[in-house]
């Protein structure tokens, strides 16, 4: 409706503007006397109004067609804008450590894997926590990170089976066989993919996807 009624509005202003342009070329062409004689005839001697009215009336109905209809780049940009606005869906994170490894390896190892996952996903750190006189702890995961247990084996297949659905984070085994991180990286590099294991996998994905994923895991306990 705005916009028809814009576009009616830029006709009719056309119309207007044409019109006078005819009577001013009609006008032009007479004696100046019949001119000054008739000066509602030909308003270029009379005084009307300001010709740069219709002008800016024009311009005044075209910013409104505009608005009413933007052009396709427009558009296609609010529509991303409101993609990127929708709520994404939930995320679940876990981690799940090699049932085999002694509590404090364990938990070594949880650590590590999530280090990294923070580092990775920051959005998933909540608001500081503030106690009643305002002083300030930093911020913790609000959707938590249970810490489940698998086989060896199952955790190289769970890492394997999850790559194309979620983010993984995994730690080898060679993590724990030294405290030097440039032979750690050595250690890795001689390997292939499939002679690795690993200690322990974190993921973070489509909280759906990732329950399917871990189904069936136990607590580590």
């Amino acid at each position: 409706m705005r916009f028809v009624i814009a576009a009616l509005l830029a006709c009719v202003v056309m119309m207007i503007n044409l019109n006078s342009v005819s009577e001013h070329t009609a006008g032009a062409s007479l004696p100046d006397k019949t001119r000054d004689k008739n000066p509602l005839a030909f308003p270029d001697r009379a005084a009307d109004s300001d010709p740069g009215f219709s002008i800016y009336m024009a311009k005044a109905a075209f910013n409104e067609a505009h608005a009413a209809f933007p052009p396709a780049q427009e558009r296609a940009k609010e529509e991303q804008a409101a993609v990127a606005d929708a709520p994404a869906e939930p995320e679940r994170c876990v981690i799940v450590v090699d049932e085999a490894l002694t509590p404090g390896k364990a938990s070594n190892a949880a650590a590590v894997v999530a280090f990294t996952l923070g580092q990775r996903h920051k959005h998933l750190v909540g608001e500081p926590l503030r106690e009643l006189d305002g002083t300030a702890h930093p911020g913790l995961i609000p959707i938590g990170i249970p810490v489940l247990k698998a086989t060896a084996e199952q955790l190289s297949a769970l890492r394997q089976k999850s790559l194309p659905h979620c983010d993984v984070v995994d730690f080898p085994v060679q993590g724990q066989t030294t405290t030097d991180y440039a032979a750690f990286l050595g250690a890795v590099n001689l390997l292939s993919g499939e002679s690795l294991q690993y200690l322990a996998v974190g993921l973070v994905g489509p909280k759906k996807k990732v329950g399917k994923l871990v189904g069936g895991l136990a607590l580590f306990a």
